[in-house]
């Protein structure tokens, strides 16, 4: 997956196409942020696959989480989770979700960030 790209093109004026590329400059100097929704019991360890695949991310964050049994009581839990990345094991092996401790019967419903570094090279 890429960071936005501008359309390829060729411009008969020498400052459209300077002004395309620092345009694009710009693009590229944004992290990538994607997210990943799912359902399950919580458990420790649990695998996070990389959106990406085989990218490691920057960073990792639990977004919002939904007990599904009841989904008007709030999740009382932080957003940090602490997390190995081993992809020979799958992904981001979770260890620890701050607020939250491991169930077999309550499922959530768990939206995750991935936020991945800007495009390689970029300062």
């Amino acid at each position: 997956m890429a960071n936005t790209q501008l359309r390829k093109q060729l411009f008969d004026q020498r400052d459209l196409g300077d002004h395309a590329r620092d345009t694009q400059g710009s693009l590229d100097q944004i992290p990538r942020m994607m997210t990943k929704r799912f359902d399950e019991f919580y458990k420790e360890p649990m695998v996070l696959a990389s959106p990406i695949e085989g990218l490691e991310p920057e960073s990792i964050e639990l977004t919002r989480v939904v007990n599904l049994s009841a989904a008007e009581t709030p999740v009382l839990c932080g957003s940090m989770i602490h997390y190995a990345w081993k992809p020979q094991l799958g992904g981001a092996v979770v260890t620890s979700i701050d607020g939250l401790t491991p169930s077999t019967t309550i499922k959530y419903r768990f939206t995750f960030r991935f936020t991945f570094t800007a495009k390689v090279g970029i300062v």
